[in-house]
């Protein structure tokens, strides 16, 4: 379950810090009432996020 999540946070971080803000609009309209910071400070947070769900589980750190 924490793969799929992972894999959920990261298509979405991709996309929110990759494509300009005005793409993003038709598919995500909230992003309007937002600055292109950010909204691509949102994906690198979610980027982020998907680490902080596989890394420790994958690093052996805190498994559980």
């Amino acid at each position: 379950m924490q793969a799929v999540l992972a894999a959920m946070f990261v298509m979405a971080g991709v996309m929110k810090s990759t494509q300009p803000k005005a793409k993003l609009v038709g598919r995500l309209p909230w992003t309007a009432d937002f600055s292109q910071g950010t909204v691509r400070f949102i994906g690198v947070v979610e980027f982020a996020a998907a680490l902080g769900l596989v890394l420790p589980a994958a690093t052996g750190i805190a498994p559980y």
